[in-house]
């Protein structure tokens, strides 16, 4: 699912209010720049030779533009997506 502008913003706003800039160094790299891609991803548990089935945990992704090492926080808290009712 791609973010448009307004959930876009709020999201970075959210990520930004609940990890402060004096926090954000990557673990790899000591890098301090990083950028969220447009879109929400999601994983499942993992069902040895089945498709993929019960619930998912959507994700917003963010990338060291340095080194690549990603972070992933969930959509949910981050407000990007609303919850299933």
């Amino acid at each position: 699912m791609a973010l448009n502008n307004k959930p876009k913003k709020s999201t970075l706003e959210n990520l930004e209010n609940k990890w402060p800039k004096k926090y954000r160094v990557c673990p790899i790299c000591k890098n301090r720049n990083f950028v969220m891609t447009e879109n929400v991803y999601q994983i499942s548990r993992y069902f040895p030779h089945k498709l993929v089935q019960g619930p998912m945990v959507p994700l917003i992704v963010v990338t060291c533009t340095n080194c690549g090492y990603t972070y992933l926080f969930n959509a949910l808290t981050l407000d990007a997506v609303k919850p299933k009712s």
